[in-house]
């Protein structure tokens, strides 16, 4: 798990066995092991483990000597089975649009989720608690603490930007930003379904959702718009736009994007002038007014601050509509026919402009 934390695990009979041989690799989401597990998700079963048997884990940890107790767990290996069946699930998120490596499995390994929570993912600083709460929310599908959302949310602040760059490191940085969204969407959906007095957002989806009005996700995914804006007009893969606004536009929305919109005004008309690139533009320009138009001021604006089920709302809406305007063709046309509730704006296959 980390340096200095592990997962102690075994079963209570002979029948539990073959299950324990493989929970390593299931945590590990090791795609030989995981397949049967994950393909029983999209068949709407559980997997056909049906084994009632005790099954029991420990997360320990080590510091100055001593070994701490983080966590016992008991239940039976067909409950575990279902538990990472739905926890495989729920982390399922669009991958990084340059993350280019042929049939990139939906699935995380926990090593890759726990790394995309410290610093330039180094495992010695890892929060050791929070390794034991992910373990135990995992086994048991509980909800996933929200001191896990508050960090994915401050590590998505700090690498921002970090995975425009070339090199393995920023490739590792790709795979740590997708890791943080696949945790800020699992922590959010769970508690949208054990507490939905509480939780007022739209479950989200795995991909770009146009039908989710949250907030938070709305202004995410306006983010996206302007950062490919100003890609388009002032070249290069960096975009200082992000770099320099987006943690700001999650805390204080209202000052940020009423200056980023004016911006954008200079950026399309600047765009527009090449003729190659003014049919893509006025589409993007078009998703800006869609989207900026539930801020109205008559309706309020934009809000002057984000609660933090909020901000993890906005970092979802960046990373999928980033996703989404980088996708191929074919990509889009299987998007558009799973979205058909659609508006216009988002339907840019032929004839649906």
């Amino acid at each position: 798990m980390s340096a200095d934390t592990v997962v102690c695990y075994w079963p209570a009979k002979e029948s539990g066995e073959e299950f324990a041989s493989a929970f390593g690799a299931l945590l590990e989401a090791k795609p030989e092991v995981v397949k049967e597990l994950y393909q029983s998700i999209w068949r709407g079963k559980l997997p056909e483990i049906e084994d009632t048997s005790a099954f029991y884990a420990l997360t320990l940890s080590g510091t100055q000597g001593r070994a701490i107790v983080r966590d016992w767990f008991e239940s039976t290996v067909a409950k575990v089975a279902g538990n990472l069946s739905t926890h495989f699930k729920d982390l399922d998120i669009v991958r990084h649009p340059r993350l280019k490596r042929e049939n990139l499995p939906p699935q995380l390994p926990l090593t890759l989720l726990l790394e995309s929570l410290a610093p330039q993912g180094d495992r010695e600083r890892i929060p050791t608690p929070l390794i034991g709460e992910l373990v135990e929310a995992a086994l048991r599908g509980t909800p996933y603490p929200l001191s896990l959302l508050q960090r994915a949310v401050e590590r998505q602040r700090a690498e921002i930007g970090s995975e425009y760059d070339e090199g393995i490191e920023a490739y590792r940085a790709r795979e740590r930003s997708d890791a943080r969204a696949a945790l800020i969407k699992a922590v959010l959906n769970r508690r949208k379904r054990h507490l939905p007095d509480t939780t007022h957002y739209k479950e989200v989806h795995p991909d770009m959702d146009p039908t989710n009005l949250s907030e938070g996700y709305t202004l995410g995914r306006l983010m996206a718009v302007l950062e490919r804006i100003q890609q388009e007009a002032i070249g290069g893969v960096n975009a200082s736009v992000v770099d320099r606004y987006f943690s700001g536009a999650s805390a204080a929305p209202k000052t940020v994007f009423v200056r980023l919109l004016k911006n954008a005004r200079h950026h399309v008309t600047k765009a527009m002038d090449d003729e190659a690139k003014a049919g893509f533009i006025f589409r993007l320009d078009r998703l800006i007014d869609e989207m900026a138009s539930r801020f109205d001021p008559k309706r309020n604006g934009f809000p002057s601050h984000l609660d933090l089920e909020q901000q993890g709302l906005y970092v979802l809406g960046y990373h999928q509509m980033r996703k989404w305007l980088w996708m191929s063709r074919e990509e889009r046309l299987e998007w558009e026919k799973a979205h058909p509730d659609a508006s216009r704006e988002y339907l840019w296959s032929k004839g649906k402009e």
